[in-house]
């Protein structure tokens, strides 16, 4: 009862302090921002996939004492606004280029000399994916998903989101979005990568995330994490995402 109470005051609160806008594409993003004007650095969390229900706000406790601005963008669209991996539905990457207009226009107006991005599983993948095209200072990840479409097939639920993504027909090759974006294009900034060598996604996802990272030779630092099951990294990360944040040398990027 307490546990339900304290989840529905959360909710609450972010549905009071959260922002709604309109971007120039016609997509509108739900978003929550924590101000710091001390500083000139800023930090994108990205969320994961919902254990359940709609598409919900991560991290924000663990980065409450995090002195930088802090950006939290929901993803609440697609198969029961669970998400559509921050690309875009029906085949679309409206999504995505949303999110991108949202934090060029924060980063001008704010004056971000240096910008991070972060995020578990689902928000892993986007902030790989995001963070290498906007070239900001330092991706801190954990268990990135990393072939969209082979994720999202084991379980009915999970194929709805994948036809949220794609629509009626494939337009994209999914599966290969984060690797080419990898291949293609050179990124200046740092990786920051914790994963599990037991988790089941690791074979099939970050074995050759890492592989292709460090074969185009990307600044890469990787974190073993050693637990089980993918969905053990929410409660790994949250420590490696303050230890990594926190010992970075902001001013020095």
């Amino acid at each position: 009862m307490k546990k339900e109470l304290r989840r529905w005051m959360r909710k609450g609160y972010f549905y009071i302090k959260q922002k709604r806008q309109k971007m120039s594409n016609g997509i509108t993003l739900t978003f929550y921002m924590k101000e710091n004007t001390e500083s000139e650095d800023l930090l994108v969390i990205y969320s994961a996939l919902p254990v359940k229900g709609s598409s919900v706000y991560n991290y924000v406790r663990t980065l409450d004492d995090v002195n930088c601005n802090k950006l939290y963008i929901l993803d609440d669209f697609g198969e029961n606004r669970a998400g559509v991996f921050y690309l875009g539905e029906n085949g679309t990457m409206d999504v995505r280029d949303a999110v991108k207009e949202l934090i060029t226009n924060i980063q001008k107006n704010k004056k971000i000399q240096h910008t991070f991005f972060s995020g578990t599983s689902k928000g892993g993948f986007a902030a790989l994916y995001l963070g290498i095209d906007m070239q900001v200072d330092k991706i801190i990840v954990g268990s990135p998903i990393v072939k969209v479409k082979h994720f999202l097939q084991d379980t009915e639920e999970k194929r709805a989101v994948y036809r949220g993504i794609t629509g009626e027909k494939e337009k994209y090759e999914y599966n290969h979005l984060l690797l080419q974006r990898i291949q293609e294009q050179q990124f200046d900034g740092e990786i920051y990568l914790q994963y599990s060598e037991l988790e089941e996604i690791y074979e099939n996802q970050i074995d050759e995330l890492v592989e292709t990272l460090e074969k185009n030779k990307y600044t890469l630092s990787k974190e073993n994490g050693m637990y089980s099951k993918h969905l053990d990294t929410r409660f790994f990360f949250p420590m490696y995402l303050r230890k990594i944040f926190n010992t970075s040398d902001r001013n020095g990027v």
